[in-house]
């Protein structure tokens, strides 16, 4: 309850408030209706991003020695269960931010594509001639998936960060190394 309130108060203050979450899925004692309240709960708060997992029996840890294991075929069957549910939330969530246009921070660009990450941690996809990882790009957003968004760049925001970049890639490509990494230089190109 303490949890649902400070998320609740949040998302009250803070416009656009998105949260994410780690999740492990048959613990040892989980019962049926713990499952349930975490089930329940994906769908309550709404996380943008929420990161499964199985619970799987380590030896030597604290945990592998616990009573009431979980069964293996219980542990997947709610696995699944979980996993389906958290990638309807997610898509969900991401689709509310269909239409609108977002600054993203490009993280990767192979020439005609880049990617980055928005102010609230989306994952965004969309088609960019010349853009550098480092700068911003306004991103007018035209559809979603559970785990990113694509949409259309309206306008690129040129960085100290992606000016940063295009240095060291200059100077890599003039040296044939990159962040310590031999590069090889073609004979053929001058």
């Amino acid at each position: 309850e303490d949890y649902l309130k400070i998320v609740s108060k949040l998302r009250t203050k803070v416009k656009n408030f998105k949260i994410t979450t780690d999740i492990i899925v048959g613990f040892p004692g989980e019962s049926e209706a713990d499952f349930q309240a975490t089930y329940d709960l994906c769908g309550e708060l709404r996380f943008l991003a929420a990161y499964s997992f199985k619970y799987s029996k380590r030896p030597g840890t604290p945990a592998a020695e616990l009573p009431n294991q979980i069964a293996d075929d219980v542990v997947a069957a709610r696995y699944d269960r979980l996993h389906h549910r958290l990638n309807e939330v997610s898509l969900s969530v991401n689709s509310e931010v269909v239409g609108s246009t977002l600054e993203v921070l490009v993280t990767d660009h192979d020439g005609r594509r880049a990617q980055g990450k928005s102010r609230d941690f989306r994952l965004v996809h969309f088609e960019a001639e010349s853009i550098r990882p480092g700068d911003l790009a306004k991103v007018r957003i035209t559809s979603a998936k559970p785990h990113f968004i694509f949409g259309e760049l309206e306008a690129s925001i040129p960085t100290r960060g992606g000016d940063a970049f295009q240095s060291r890639k200059e100077e890599a490509e003039r040296s044939g190394f990159f962040l310590g990494v031999p590069q090889l230089k073609s004979t053929l190109s001058k």
